[in-house]
């Protein structure tokens, strides 16, 4: 038994990688350099976000110029993250792992690990930021009906004058759309034409690749997070200037989601709601954060959506990003000891950043196996990040 185990445990552990490969999209794109100050679950790692450094004038002289003093933040990522996949293997699919084959049962595991994390980090990205293109109503995002038959590339360029606004790098930038999304790009020119990207491979393997400012990819798991609007009938807003966080009070019934898009009578700023309130017909107030922070103050404002994001709007969000906008850890477990029945093995992809592990478990004449695994992820800078939202 110890023997054949000792085999298995790495055939599994590679075919899982290949599997975590094929899967993981969005983990592969954002920044894992935090990686190697993670500990357990439940450590935190503090990134420090440096403020800005303004310049100023020389003015010689003896005494040593004052230097200006900066403000940076800090954005916290905890290793909170820990999800199991278990699953039960007959010895006859053990010895298919043997030879090479992965069983249905183990593969199913691993990609439902994968969608975890991708969906924890579409979802954060989205809930964070209250920069966005398109709204929940009628937006097809590349129509390839307009502009007499050549398609709109309106949608990539508002995308990257929306992250040009929020300084962001300009290089390294990521959208990741849904397959409708790939659909309508893909029947446009400024996506098939080589003369757009300079690679002739792009339309033949249907790919959308690097073009107009991104390198684009398609995510079938940004269909799993789509955001339905709360409902703001007859909400109000208190707060200060510079302010997070709005006291909501209502005469009806209101329910706000974290990632819901709201503004205030007195003034058109947009803001993204970080947190989620459930207001009765007679309860209030109750504390809202948002971001960003409140550009003037609020009395008893009213609370509406942008145009085309009434209550109930159901809408998916593509996400446009700066790869160090967005961090994310993932770190192996510590090793089981021998002899507490269990045998495992871990694995890091050096590809998605992903550390794996796989634990089998003997019990009575069954065999559980099970991979889990552990991570946290946090948006450094929101406003390097914007949402494409479309109706489709």
């Amino acid at each position: 038994m110890v023997n054949d185990l000792s085999k298995v445990i790495p055939k599994i552990l590679a075919l899982g990688q290949r599997v975590l490969r094929a899967n993981a999209v969005t983990p592969r794109l954002v920044n894992r350099r935090y990686e190697t100050e993670a500990g357990r679950q439940g450590s935190t790692i503090d990134v420090t976000i440096p403020g800005l450094v303004p310049a100023q004038d020389v003015v010689p002289g003896m005494g040593a110029p004052t230097s200006q003093s900066i403000a940076p933040t800090t954005v916290p990522i905890a290793l909170s993250k820990w999800k199991e996949a278990p699953f039960e293997l007959t010895d006859k699919e053990q010895n298919e792992i043997l030879d090479g084959v992965l069983p249905l049962e183990a593969e199913a595991a691993v990609k439902s690990l994968c969608d975890a994390v991708d969906q924890d980090l579409l979802a954060q990205a989205y809930q964070s930021t209250w920069q966005f293109v398109g709204d929940a109503n009628a937006y097809v995002p590349f129509d390839p009906t307009l502009n007499s038959g050549l398609g709109s590339t309106k949608t990539a360029t508002d995308l990257n004058k929306v992250l040009h606004k929020g300084l962001t790098p300009t290089g390294d930038r990521h959208c990741v759309v849904t397959a409708d999304v790939e659909a309508n790009a893909l029947q446009i020119r400024a996506f098939q034409d080589q003369s757009w990207s300079g690679d002739i491979e792009a339309i033949i393997k249907a790919r959308l690749n690097d073009r107009l400012g991104f390198r684009w990819w398609m995510n079938q798991n940004l269909t799993a997070v789509a955001h339905t609007a709360g409902t703001l009938t007859g909400a109000t807003g208190t707060g200060t200037s510079g302010s997070t966080t709005v006291a909501v009070s209502t005469g009806t019934a209101a329910v706000l989601n974290p990632g819901d898009l709201i503004k205030f009578a007195n003034h058109t700023q947009i803001y993204v709601c970080r947190s989620a309130i459930n207001l009765g017909a007679t309860a209030g107030p109750i504390s809202l954060t948002i971001a960003p922070a409140l550009v003037t103050g609020v009395t008893a404002q009213a609370i509406s959506h942008p145009t085309n994001f009434a209550n109930g709007n159901v809408y998916y969000n593509g996400i446009a990003f700066s790869r160090n906008a967005i961090a994310l850890v993932s770190r192996p477990f510590q090793p089981i000891p021998d002899g507490l029945g269990s045998v495992s093995g871990s694995i890091t992809d050096e590809i998605t950043g992903l550390t794996l592990r796989v634990e089998l478990t003997r019990g009575n004449k069954t065999q559980r196996w099970s991979w889990d695994v552990l991570w946290g992820a946090a948006v450094l800078r929101p406003e390097n990040v914007a949402r494409l939202v479309a109706s489709i």
